[in-house]
């Protein structure tokens, strides 16, 4: 049963919690604020050696799984992945709203759908996704979830021309989603993922501007929204802005790990590969997986929400928690 898995590696240490698999670099939308449509890469492991890495992971004691891409919903065996992780896994997907209402019957499987949208605003949300009709494809896609009771979550990113726009949907309609929030940031051109694109209009450089928005999160998720990030998140990129201070301690490749299409392992999407998932268990107990935790502890190079999130001590993410909860609920059939 996947509770008792859960459970079990909730009580013990030495292991992530966390896994992010970037389980394609296959995409159909054109967003400003990434790159992954402009370097698309039709390899990716197969559907056999998907499931020997979700073995390794839950040999490894991995609890909480996010298939990201890419549009990983792109993948013709994505039910069968979905179906096969969600017996481990506390699962989330990610979708740029473009598919989950043609795959509602796979993301059944999934304990949370996440689902990008920006603004509120139809013509800036269509500028921004890159596609004509990305807005009305987004709302499909959202009220499908609801309608079928698949568990979903607005992910907004913030920049520095949605910031006010995030706010208001969180205000509008906070009581009723969840919402998840990413901030903004280019990646080095070096990485084997590349995902964060250079955009000028996008740059959060105003930092009074950030610090204000962030603070008006903190109030919100004090009045009852919900904001799956921590307080303690929201505070930290706050006091980022306003005093220039990074005041966290990155634990990649300690709480979590990230996973690209090929099935190479970085501490983060930032990282280069050090070694493949096949392999993954024999590494983290190496010597040389515990130089790099240490080097990563020292890494000041970004400032990602989530990353933020799975270091604090002793923290599974909210949106796992939450999904977590409701699946273990689920298999013991107290509620349907």
């Amino acid at each position: 049963m996947k509770s008792v898995h859960l459970v079990k590696n909730l009580l013990t240490r030495n292991h992530p919690l966390h896994a992010q698999w970037f389980i394609t670099r296959k995409c159909n939308y054109r967003c400003k604020s990434c790159n992954v449509w402009k370097t698309q890469d039709s390899n990716e492991i197969d559907t056999i050696k998907v499931k020997e890495g979700l073995d390794e992971l839950r040999k490894l004691g991995v609890v909480g799984l996010t298939f990201t891409g890419g549009n990983p919903l792109l993948r013709e065996d994505i039910d069968e992945i979905l179906k096969y992780a969600s017996k481990y896994f506390v699962t989330t997907i990610y979708d740029n709203g473009s598919m989950a209402y043609k795959k509602i019957d796979a993301l059944k499987y999934a304990d949370y759908v996440a689902i990008s949208l920006d603004t509120l605003d139809k013509n800036k949300q269509n500028y921004l996704s890159g596609i004509e009709d990305s807005f009305e494809q987004k709302k499909k896609s959202i009220k499908e979830l609801v309608k079928n009771r698949i568990p979903v979550a607005i992910s907004s990113t913030i920049s520095s021309l949605t910031c006010y726009d995030v706010i208001r949907m969180i205000e509008r309609y906070g009581k009723f989603f969840s919402f998840n929030i990413s901030l903004f940031q280019e990646d080095p051109e070096e990485t084997q993922f590349k995902i964060g694109e250079k955009v000028r209009e996008l740059e959060t450089k105003d930092k009074k501007k950030m610090a204000k928005t962030f603070e008006r999160l903190i109030q919100l998720k004090k009045s009852g929204y919900n904001i799956l990030l921590p307080e303690k998140v929201l505070k930290i990129v706050k006091n980022y802005f306003e005093k220039d201070e990074r005041s966290w301690e990155c634990k990649a490749l300690d709480n979590f790990l990230t996973i690209d299409h090929l099935g190479n392992v970085s501490g983060c999407h930032l990282k280069k590969p050090v070694t493949n998932v096949s392999e993954l268990r024999k590494f983290w107990y190496s010597d040389k997986a515990g130089k790099i935790r240490e080097e990563n502890r020292k890494c000041k190079g970004c400032m990602y929400l989530c990353y933020i999130d799975y270091s604090l001590p002793f923290r599974l993410h909210t949106e796992t928690v939450y999904a977590g909860v409701k699946s273990i609920l689920r298999e013991f059939t107290l509620i349907k």
